[in-house]
């Protein structure tokens, strides 16, 4: 892939991704509202992307995980991407008991119209469950996001790709506006820059991504063009 691709002759799709780069012009400040619009500006992308993720996990990641790993992946993909969802909230009892209906006495699991359980939960501990999404941040394969929460708490909404990998996508099937828009958020917004200018972290995040060529384009294109105010950033971010 030539790393001085032009942004606007890559590849577009119809699905208008600017609610995103709302988000990113914010500094990734997350509110529900926000994730809202997120989600249903991606969603007709994310039927393609889905299909890649499920071919990515079948092939090549599920050798690479623990068991609890794959568990937890597979819990935020059903909450995420199985109903068209770029992010999604999964408080820690979704994760572990599932969707439930509070207001019956057993609890029992939101089923859908064909009487199929929407999730009823990974079956794991809390406190598996928090070791298995440190170890799934640190392979780079999914994010996690802060959201307001009532009383200060903190309250995680969490994607099945780590925040380059949603980068890519992104760029992968934005238009030339949501192209154009997404480069003038990097002057003000040095954490987005170098998300999307680092190095891959594991081997698996840069296989993921390389399935989206363009959105790799994209990535190597602003590296390029903004390879000094990079290393200015990453000094003044690491020193």
């Amino acid at each position: 892939m030539n790393s001085h691709v032009d942004p606007t002759t890559l590849a577009t799709a119809s699905s208008p991704l600017l609610p995103f780069n709302k988000w990113i012009c914010s500094g990734f400040n997350l509110h529900r509202g926000d994730m809202d619009l997120i989600n249903e500006g991606t969603k007709l992308s994310l039927v393609k992307v889905r299909f890649k993720y499920r071919m990515f996990v079948e092939r090549n990641l599920m050798r690479h995980l623990e068991y609890s790993e794959y568990i937890v992946l597979s819990a935020i993909l059903a909450i995420t991407l199985s109903f068209s969802k770029l992010i999604e909230k999964i408080p820690m009892d979704v994760f572990a008991y599932g969707m439930r209906e509070e207001e019956l006495e057993d609890f029992a699991p939101i089923l859908d119209d064909d009487g199929m359980p929407y999730f009823e939960g990974a079956g794991l501990t809390p406190k598996t469950i928090r070791a298995a999404l440190k170890g799934l941040k640190e392979k780079g394969i999914i994010s996690a996001f802060t959201l307001p929460g009532k009383k200060h708490k903190e309250i995680y909404a969490y994607s099945a790709m780590s925040l380059r990998s949603i980068i890519a996508v992104v760029a992968q099937y934005s238009s030339k506006e949501d192209r154009s828009a997404f480069l003038k958020s990097l002057d003000s917004n040095p954490f987005l820059f170098m998300s999307m200018a680092r190095d891959p972290v594991s081997e698996l995040e840069e296989r993921f991504i390389g399935m989206f060529p363009d959105g790799v384009g994209f990535i190597n294109f602003v590296k390029e063009r903004n390879r000094d105010a990079f290393m200015r950033t990453q000094a003044r971010l690491t020193g």
